[in-house]
C-alpha cells in the first residue's frame, strides 16, 4: 500500500511588498492517506487554501468535491511535492501508478 501526507494551509506568507507566495507553517492540517486503488482525503477544512501533497510511491491524483484518480490524471512521481490552490471543502483522491 502507498501512503500520502496532504498538508493544509489556510494562510499565504509574503515579503514586505507581498510577493512570496509560500504556505505560512505552521500547518493547519495533516493527513496521512493510505490507497492502493482510487481513495479520497478527508475533505479539506475551510479556511484551506493550499495542500501540499507527497507519496511514497509513483501515483495519480485528482481535486475536486467528489473526485476519481485514474490514470489518465495528474501524474505524481514517488516523493515528488506537489503544492496546489484548492477550495476549501474539496478532496484530493489518489490512486498507484
Amino acid at each position: 500500500m502507498a501512503t500520502a501526507w496532504i498538508t493544509e494551509y489556510s494562510q499565504i506568507g509574503a515579503d514586505k511588498n507581498g510577493r512570496i507566495p509560500l504556505a505560512l507553517e505552521p500547518a493547519d492540517v495533516d493527513q496521512a492517506l493510505t490507497y492502493t486503488t482510487t481513495t479520497q482525503s478527508a475533505a479539506f477544512g475551510v479556511g484551506t487554501l493550499i495542500v501540499r501533497f507527497i507519496s511514497t510511491t509513483n501515483c495519480h491524483i485528482a481535486f475536486g468535491a467528489d473526485p476519481t484518480a485514474t490514470t489518465s490524471k495528474q501524474y505524481v512521481p514517488a516523493g515528488a511535492e506537489v503544492w496546489r490552490r484548492v477550495i476549501p471543502g474539496h478532496k484530493v483522491a489518489a490512486v498507484t501508478a
